[in-house]
């Protein structure tokens, strides 16, 4: 039994490319001798064996020439190629490692594997390329922005081509159904509804459920950011003033209006693609005093106003939170105008005993510097930062508050988010909080926005659904709260849940959560009972499975859905998108095994995937179909196995060397399995 990935063969190019062109290139095909493939020094390898449209990915590669430039393309299963992240450089032993945005452009493309080529900067007739490897293209629903009551159009890529989904916004079960839509040629999928109404700022889920297909449900997140507008507290007439903007519609045109002088426009531009925007605006003239100003999207009718003073003020920003807030011991911009040109101005929080930091106004009077906060704070005070000018003939404030504490799990994967604890703080995470059985299972360090991710392994917990936990901030104390879903689960110790690959007789260890306390829980392959084990009292189990032969759990194909059903509980490991498969190894047989030139071989391949493609290879000389090229090099024919995972294909062997021994492979490529068999010339 193996783990491992099966590397295919090098496949010939036909023409030179040039590789400055970023979509598909199509390449013209022309006859030529294809012989065994050669297994060379130089290997490559992704970051993930799965990713969707616009992931970042690093590619990593050995044995190359030093100090060399190579382009990477991905095959389109017979439809061109595309090139992937640009030019990727070697260092000076040959090694080479980049990370890139996997299809930058977000084209589309049909959810499968697809085998990534290294190549030289340009290609000539029948050059090979010069490393391989392969990836998985999975679903994925683009993040996006979106307003409260207006219509928002979501886009999903990866899926299959033509594919009915339904839409939901919210999850599957508790979510509202949206509708359908079917994708397009390219897997992609394309959905406008409308948004609900008095939606606070935040993320929202969005699902797309599939039909008999793997995942079954895609999940994604609508972004609504707050409706804010900010401006310097202070400004002179004629000065350039910057005023930032959130929340509006993604690429509208936002009108910029305050009512001095009967009311003005000051600016009218676009905003990007989240619906933000950052002006730089030239006052018109007026009289000293406060006025408002307005923020209006052409598209949206949104609009939002704040008030900006013809004379000394401040305002407060920060560049990731929108709304003036940071975190304790974090940091927050203080902008301000009015002041005299090129004197000097003390700023602070709440008093100077928290500290004092001292700014020079600009030729226009304006201010613009970093202060940082306390880490310990009251939630029932109010705070202020003052600026003060050293002639003590101005003084301003604008009120400050501290950005609140967050802790969420995204419950597919484990991992763990927090936000607004305390600049570079020690955080808890606290499981089962509040509960009898309470218990420390991490500890999180923030950085300096009070931020943090950690990918955790849950323990397990009896018939669990919801349970809730908490992040504890160690020197600030501040606590925040959550609770997160769990599910019965079962994985292949030491295998990946997709590429679990052996043959009868095989001792595969299954390990699994999430079930009743000391309950029996059966393991099935194709719903048939193959092994049955006992849970712990915290509801984890393991089971050493001794694979069975495929006759009993298949009726021909070589995979097999493993499921830990739980006898009392009712429970079932493996029914969501998260399945584990167990591939039994195929068999290639040929008859006959050795002859002269001119012998048709019969290739015969049983308990392979049923419905899938199968290039069939042969080492021996022969005139290799110009179609074939985007195929593993030295593919003879290429057949689809059957609904039982069997297929039959022929080989004319001609032009054979008396005695020596030829290869003939079938590539499996997902999972990639390449068995192979001998024929000896007479």
């Amino acid at each position: 039994m193996h783990f491992k990935r099966t590397i295919l063969a090098t496949v010939t190019l036909c023409m030179l490319i040039s590789f400055t062109f970023l979509g598909s290139i199509f390449i013209p095909t022309s006859n030529r001798i294809a012989h065994a493939a050669t297994i060379s020094a130089p290997t490559i390898a992704l970051s993930s064996k799965t990713a969707h449209i616009g992931q970042t990915l690093t590619l990593t590669g050995q044995g190359l020439a030093p100090q060399t430039d190579y382009q990477l393309a991905l095959m389109l299963n017979g439809q061109g190629l595309r090139m992937l992240g640009g030019y990727f450089l070697t260092d000076g032993n040959g090694n080479l490692s980049k990370t890139f945005t996997f299809m930058e452009d977000n084209s589309s493309l049909i959810q499968g594997t697809y085998m990534v080529n290294l190549y030289p900067t340009d290609i000539y007739y029948n050059t090979p390329f010069i490393a391989q490897t392969s990836i998985q293209v999975v679903p994925a629903i683009t993040p996006i922005t979106g307003n409260p009551g207006l219509p928002i159009t979501m886009r999903g890529t990866g899926f299959n081509a033509f594919e009915t989904v339904q839409i939901f916004f919210g999850d599957s079960i508790t979510g509202t159904s949206e509708g359908t839509t079917t994708s397009n040629e390219d897997g992609g999928v394309s959905f406008s509804f409308s948004m609900p109404a008095h939606l606070i700022p935040g993320s929202y889920p969005v699902t797309i459920v599939r039909s008999n297909k793997k995942p079954a449900t895609v999940k994604g997140q609508i972004r609504v950011y707050p409706l804010t507008l900010s401006a310097p507290g202070g400004s002179k007439p004629h000065q350039i003033i910057t005023v930032r903007g959130t929340g509006f519609a993604p690429n509208e045109y936002v009108n910029l209006t305050w009512n001095a002088n009967g009311g003005q426009q000051l600016y009218n531009d676009a905003a990007d693609s989240k619906g933000a925007f950052r002006f730089d605006v030239q006052l018109s003239p007026a009289s000293s005093g406060t006025y408002t100003l307005q923020a209006t999207g052409t598209l949206s009718n949104l609009s939002v106003t704040t008030s900006i003073n013809v004379g000394p003020g401040i305002s407060l920003y920060h560049p990731h939170y929108y709304d003036g807030d940071t975190n304790p011991g974090g940091t927050i911009e203080v902008d301000g105008g009015g002041f005299n040109a090129n004197e000097q101005v003390d700023l602070y929080f709440q008093n100077v005993k928290n500290g004092v930091t001292t700014v020079t106004t600009d030729s226009t009077g304006s201010i613009a510097a970093n202060i940082t906060v306390p880490f310990q704070y009251s939630p029932t005070t109010k705070y202020y930062i003052y600026a003060k000018n050293k002639a003590a003939t101005i003084s301003v404030r604008s009120p400050f508050t501290f950005r609140p504490q967050g802790v969420g799990i995204d419950d597919g994967n484990g991992r763990i988010t927090i936000g607004g604890f305390g600049a570079n703080e020690q955080v808890q995470i606290v499981n089962h909080y509040q509960q009898p059985d309470q218990s420390n299972i991490a500890t999180i360090t923030a950085d300096a926005e009070g931020n943090g991710i950690m990918l955790i392994t849950w323990p397990s917990t009896p018939l669990g659904k919801t349970i809730p936990m908490a992040a504890i901030g160690q020197t600030t104390n501040l606590i925040a709260t959550s609770t997160y879903s769990v599910e019965p689960t079962i994985l292949a110790e030491n295998a990946t849940p997709e590429n679990v690959i052996g043959k009868a007789g095989d001792v595969v260890r299954f390990a699994g959560q999430n079930f009743g306390a000391n309950e029996t829980i059966n393991i099935t392959f194709n719903d048939k009972v193959v092994a049955t084990t006992t849970s712990q009292s915290d509801g984890s189990y393991e089971a050493a499975v001794t694979i069975p032969a495929i006759e009993s759990v298949s009726t021909g194909p070589g995979n097999a859905l493993v499921k830990a059903v739980g006898v009392t509980s009712g429970l079932i490991a493996g029914n969501s998108w998260n399945t584990t498969t167990f591939y039994y190894q195929p068999t290639l047989t040929i008859t006959p095994t050795t002859g002269p030139s001119g012998t048709t071989i019969t290739v015969t391949g049983t308990h392979f995937l049923a419905g899938v493609q199968i290039p069939v290879g042969w080492d021996g000389p022969f005139t290799a179909d110009p179609d074939l090229w985007y195929y593993p090099q030295g593919t003879y024919v290429v057949v689809n196995t059957d609904q039982n995972g069997s297929f039959t294909a022929t080989i004319l062997a001609n032009d054979l060397v008396s005695g020596q021994t030829y290869h003939v492979t079938a590539t499996l490529s997902w999972p990639p399995i390449q068995p192979t068999t001998t024929f000896i010339a007479q």
